[in-house]
């Protein structure tokens, strides 16, 4: 993002500025991954003129004098997937990386084997034996692509005047899709404000058109230690009706639109409010602190939610969408691994042990990171009091079990040198679309 993310050069910030981008990509996951259930765009969407920039009024920022305009795009890399042929598995999990997707076998959860490996594009599970994925054109419009398991069939399902091959800086860590509407939001860079500081856009688009939405101008900060920099808002309420958008550290915040006339409806947010994330059913969005939680619908007040830490790192949904497994921060920067009961309204400490990146891999078990004390050097710099190693666990909430999980040769998302990070994606089976 532009002017906002950290730079550094030596190994320990940079890093930390990995932890704060890989943040970015797992909100995005949790935020972008509710599919509407309605049959059809909402008429404030569908009614987008072909290819138009027009939309709501523009907001005080949008109008701002402009001192430098936005960046030329490059091209952007090219769709890769590639799949195992003849392989259906019956339990199947999706962990992000910067730009790849590992499609994951994880019937059994402490051996599970690599199915398909998708870079360069935005991926959702279908069924159990398809996927969907994001491929953008030159001419401004994107391609969703069906993709079969087993057989590795490919077709064009559908297509929409997302002009996310000029996006610039939003790649797919920026989108939000909802795919039974045909409708994305996306991100693009929006030059910079006559204070010098970065715009970014809001956009949405539909097989019929596209709008840019609305805007918002991003100071430059640093984070050297987790939570780091709140990750940017960007995803669709389950139901299609209304888009949550925008950055905590931005002039304006974050804001909800009603998608039906674009009206702004967002409340009031609590103070220490960084995120926030839409539920797998209805309107509830949660609306992440630092040490707090609080939930809120369309109409309503926003509320506390009871007995949890703050989800900063990595909140995502169990498979039936009643459990909420994130990575808690402590004030001294201890990393600890849970899972929040939404039904029971109570937090569950998985291990006394630091633990990071905990997701959701299948219904009753998740993955998490191990952490060792942080070893300082010249080349590495300690922020935090532990840091991952790469490690992943596996635990089975029904015994309170750990184990380790064994990937094949090739197959960890961890390898050496990489993030040391676990980026949720979609799960199947589940019970909620996208």
């Amino acid at each position: 993002m532009k002017g906002a993310l950290p730079i550094g050069v030596d190994p320990g910030y940079t890093r930390m500025r990995a932890l704060a981008l890989v943040a970015v990509v797992l909100v995005m996951a949790c935020g972008s991954s509710s599919r509407s259930v309605a049959s059809k765009a909402s008429p404030a969407v569908s009614n987008f003129p072909t290819a138009s920039a027009t939309g709501a009024p523009p907001t005080q920022e949008a109008s701002a004098p402009r001192t430098e305009p936005p960046q030329p795009s490059p091209t952007p890399s090219a769709p890769s997937v590639q799949c195992l042929q003849g392989a259906t598995p019956s339990s199947l999990t999706v962990i992000t990386e910067p730009n790849v997707s590992f499609l994951f076998d994880v019937t059994d959860p402490t051996h599970p084997h690599v199915v398909c490996r998708i870079a360069n594009t935005y991926v959702h599970i279908t069924t159990g034996t398809s996927f969907e994925y994001l491929k953008p054109r030159p001419d401004g419009i994107t391609d969703v692509v069906l993709h079969t398991l087993g057989t590795n069939n490919e077709s064009v399902v559908a297509t929409t005047k997302a002009d996310l091959y000029h996006a610039y800086f939003g790649g797919f860590a920026s989108i939000a899709w909802s795919s039974s509407s045909n409708t994305i939001a996306y991100l693009k860079d929006g030059g910079t404000a006559a204070n010098g500081l970065g715009v970014t856009d809001v956009w949405l688009a539909t097989a019929a058109g596209r709008a840019k939405i609305f805007n918002y101008v991003v100071g430059g900060m640093d984070a050297f230690s987790r939570p780091g920099i709140p990750p940017p808002t960007l995803g669709f309420s389950a139901d299609g009706q209304y888009l949550a958008a925008g950055w905590t550290i931005a002039q304006s915040g974050v804001r909800v639109v009603r998608l039906a006339d674009l009206a702004n409806v967002t409340p009031a947010w609590p103070a220490d409010f960084r995120f926030a994330l839409w539920a797998k059913t209805g309107q509830t969005l949660y609306v992440v602190g630092g040490a707090s939680v609080a939930q809120w619908t369309p109409g309503g007040k926003v509320t506390a939610l009871p007995s949890t830490p703050g989800w900063v790192l990595g909140p995502n949904f169990s498979p039936d969408g009643t459990q909420v497994a994130f990575t808690a921060a402590t004030p001294t920067s201890g990393i600890k691994a849970y899972v929040y009961d939404l039904n029971a309204r109570s937090s569950r400490l998985l291990s006394s042990q630091p633990r990071s990146s905990t997701v959701f891999v299948k219904a009753g078990w998740v993955w998490y990171v191990e952490e060792k004390p942080c070893v300082q050097t010249n080349d590495n710099p300690c922020f935090e009091p532990t840091v991952p190693i790469g490690r992943v666990l596996a635990f089975e909430l029904s015994t309170g079990r750990e184990s380790a999980v064994t990937f094949a040769a090739g197959e960890s998302p961890n390898p050496p040198g990489s993030y040391d990070i676990l980026g949720a994606g979609d799960l199947w089976p589940r019970s909620w679309s996208f």
